[in-house]
Formats: structure tokens, sequence, C-alpha cells
């Protein structure tokens, strides 16, 4: 077994000594099992021709190859080593992680030469500088075994070969076990139609949490890819806003056919803040607030704070609604947690709530943060019952972007 490292930089003559240029890369195909070379990429001044691997005598301080080499083409199922491989993240399945390709390990069997697997670990990187044999002192040192990290091919799930095709193997159970954000974070780097694909294999709960990770322009394209029904279910999984956000630039026929499909609490939710996105900050609202009654006890309102705040990334404050749901107080949850279970909230609120409507401008709302040192502020209806409330980051933020 050899590496692309040992590999790529040497000389190409042929039989009888000629010079025929450099390696460059090496062109396999990926079918089941492992993968097939089945061409050289040789460069000759600035002339770049692709000889097949079958014309290979032999692989030693040069590659020797027949004395007239067969000139090939690239098939279309056909993939670079260096271009496609080499460099790139994959997903050890097994390891359920997202690694990097530091080498590139080749095997030949009966002049068949395939790939055996991938190096991930540090020495594959100085393998490529040349300094592989410093690394054997230093393990010697602390005792670790001189050994490559290789994972075997049948071990990876590469995820940008070939254009965006993907080929999944019967281990998503492994997929699932990636955290979200890291594996969100990879199909950011990959093509829509490889993120559709990988998405198609998760369960509905990672799915959701996945694509709660990608960015925006992701998660549109994603769920217009998706039938209404899936949709539907990825859409009853992720925060409101966010489905708000995605749902935004669909048309009015996929808006229905989506919202027809939602719970009724969801879609509920959905319509109001989709309604509210044309105005000044409406798409800024966040839904998820901390609400209890003005006639619970500070015991009972942490127990609602604790069962409400998962899932809730917005945890600051806790407003007061009376019998008719309209906003009349506000309290810290530092001051919450600083008084008598029994202690009634009516006696400890504030109730000069400071608030905003859907239609205040952001310059309005920033300027009422500043004023009243508040880190966000509650939107209300006219009848004062609230909706949401906006961050200063989210309105800040909005702002910057648009200079």
């Amino acid at each position: 077994m050899f590496y692309f490292s040992q590999l790529q930089g040497k000389k190409i003559v042929s039989e009888k000594g000629h010079s025929m240029g450099v390696l460059r890369d090496l062109i396999f195909l990926a079918a089941e099992g492992a993968p097939i070379v089945t061409k050289l990429v040789v460069k000759k001044y600035s002339k770049i021709r692709m000889y097949a691997i079958a014309d290979v005598v032999s692989i030693n301080h040069f590659v020797v190859v027949k004395h007239e080499p067969q000139l090939v083409e690239l098939a279309e199922d056909e993939l670079f080593v260096d271009q496609n491989l080499l460099n790139k993240q994959i997903i050890d399945v097994l390891g359920s992680k997202i690694v990097r390709v530091n080498d590139v390990a080749i095997q030949n069997n009966a002049n068949t030469y395939y790939i055996a697997g991938v190096d991930i670990g540090l020495r594959g990187i100085f393998r490529w500088l040349g300094m592989e044999p410093l690394l054997a002192p230093f393990y010697m040192f602390f005792g670790v075994a001189h050994k490559p990290h290789l994972l075997p091919w049948e071990s990876i799930q590469p995820l940008e070969l070939s254009q965006g095709q993907v080929k999944l193997k019967n281990k998503q159970d492994k997929l699932n076990a990636i955290r979200p954000e890291e594996l969100a974070d990879y199909l950011e780097r990959t093509t829509i139609k490889n993120v559709h694909s990988i998405i198609d294999s998760l369960s509905k709960k990672t799915a959701a949490q996945v694509i709660g990770n990608l960015h925006i322009s992701y998660q549109q394209a994603l769920l217009r890819r998706f039938t209404p029904e899936r949709a539907a279910e990825i859409l009853e999984l992720v925060q409101t806003d966010e489905a708000v956000d995605i749902m935004s630039t669909m048309n009015r026929q996929q808006k229905e056919d989506i919202l027809k499909l939602l719970s009724a609490q969801k879609r509920k939710h959905i319509e109001e803040l989709l309604r509210l996105s044309h105005t000044s900050i409406g798409k800024l609202i966040y839904p998820h607030v901390l609400t209890a009654s003005y006639d619970d006890t500070v015991g009972t309102a942490i127990e609602k704070v604790k069962k409400s705040v998962i899932g809730t990334s917005f945890a600051h404050y806790v407003y007061i609604c009376n019998e008719h749901e309209e906003l009349i107080g506000v309290i810290t949850l530092y001051d919450l947690f600083m008084h008598e279970p029994r202690t009634p909230l009516y006696e400890i609120m504030e109730p000069d709530v400071v608030v905003i409507y859907p239609k205040t401008s952001k310059e309005m709302v920033i300027q009422k943060m500043l004023r009243y040192k508040m880190y966000a502020l509650p939107v209300v209806t006219e009848h004062h019952k609230i909706i949401g409330v906006v961050t200063f980051d989210d309105v800040t933020k909005d702002i910057l972007e648009k200079l």
C-alpha cells in the first residue's frame, strides 16, 4: 500500500526510458465497494494528458508505463483524487463525526489499483511536507503507537463527490448522531442536491434541527424541494420564527398547501407572523416568550419557566398577563428567583412595561432600548396582547446589514 502524497509529482517514464511528464492526479470510479483507480493525469510542460491505469507497468522511484500508452478521456462517473477527495471534509459514519482527508491510501491487487481508505491523522499532513520521519521520535517519547489514522473506505461517507451526486450507505443512524450544527455547517459547503439527499435520510427530529442551523438560503431552497407533507413535518418541529422566514419566499399556493397540514396552534402562530412580516419589525419578532398570570405565585411561575425554557433561545424576562391575556407587567428572571416561592407576581412585577408595536420603526425600537436600558422589548397588538419580543441584537444586525 502507498499514499497519493508519495505519488503526486513522480516522473512518468516509458518502458524505453522516455520522459512522459509528471503525475498530477489519479482518476477513480466511485462505484460500489472500493473505488477503482482508472486513469493517470500527467502534465508535460503545459499540456495535460490522461493515460489508462492499465498501461502502468510498475510504480517505484518512477511510474513506468508502456512505450505508447493509450490516451483516454474522463468518463461521466469518474472523479479526481486531488480535486474531489483530498482535503475535503467527509463523514466518518463509524465515529459519527466530520473529518478532513489529509491523504489517500492506494492498494494494488493483481495490477488493479483501488482506494483502500483515507488518512485523517497528523501523519497524513506531515507526509505531504516530507516530514513524516520527524514524528517517529515524538510518538516514541510519549509512548504513542506510530500508526497512520487510516479510515477504510467503507467507514466514510463522501458528500462532495461528483457534482452533487451522493450515494448514501445504510448507516444513517450514524448521521443522526452527529451534532446538528456541525452537520449543518458542513452541508453549507456542498450543493443543495447533496443537502437534500442527506436531509431526506435523517430522522424528522434531526432533520429539523439541522435545517434550523442552515443558512436561510439553504432552508428556503430545501423546503421548496420538499412535498407539502414533508415540509409540514419539518416546519412543525422548527422554531416558529424560522418557519416564517422559510415560508416568506413561497408563493401563495405553496403556503396554503403546507399551512393546512400543520397543527392548529402552529398554523395560528405562523399565519400571525406572516401577516406581521410586512410591517417594519415583523420579521424580527421572536414569538417564543415566557408568560405567567398576574395571580401566579413565584413558585408557580418558576415551574412554568422550567417547562417553557426548553427550546426557547431567548429567556431574560417573564411577561405578566391578566385574565384577558393583556400584558400588564414584567419581571426579570433574576428578580423572580430572588423572591420567596409564595409571593404573588402582582406584588413584585414592574407594571410600567415599555412596549412596541408591529408598525414601530426600527430606529424607534433602538432608541427605546437605549433609553430604558432594555435588551429586548415586547411587541403587543392594539389590544395590548403580547405577540413576541424584538431583541437588541436582531434589530441592530438587521440595520447594519442594510447599510
